[in-house]
């Protein structure tokens, strides 16, 4: 019903806790936090791209000279784009020399929510 409804371009306002439900759907998502908005999600536009890691003692020896967000679940998000492409490459090597997995894309709504309300 509510695909149906979108393809017809109509305004659709829902309130969820169902995190994967809003990445599927909303085009757009707002977090209230303390009464106010504290982020506007637009979920249909490019964002920022991560390299995206669990957090271990052994990588947070390889992070001294990059930005990086830890969250509560452990896992820890380095913007590509605020990080200088060498210092990202050679962690890159690390990563595979070690063995470590990772992955590459934006934050996803389950992650923003994790970082907003940690």
């Amino acid at each position: 019903m509510l695909v149906n409804l979108k393809e017809k371009q109509k305004l659709i306002i829902m309130a969820s806790h169902l995190l994967s439900n809003l990445q599927t759907y909303a085009d757009r998502v707002l977090f209230l936090k303390d009464g106010a908005i504290n982020k506007d999600f637009d979920n249909k536009k490019p964002d920022k791209q991560y390299l995206k890691v669990e957090k271990t003692e052994e990588l947070l020896g390889f992070l001294s000279n990059l930005k990086y967000e830890e969250l509560p679940d452990n896992l820890i998000l380095i913007p590509i784009s605020e990080n200088n492409q060498d210092d990202l490459k050679a962690l890159f090597l690390e990563l595979l020399q070690h063995h470590i997995q990772c992955s590459i894309g934006r934050i996803s709504i389950e992650e923003l929510f994790d970082k907003i309300y940690e």
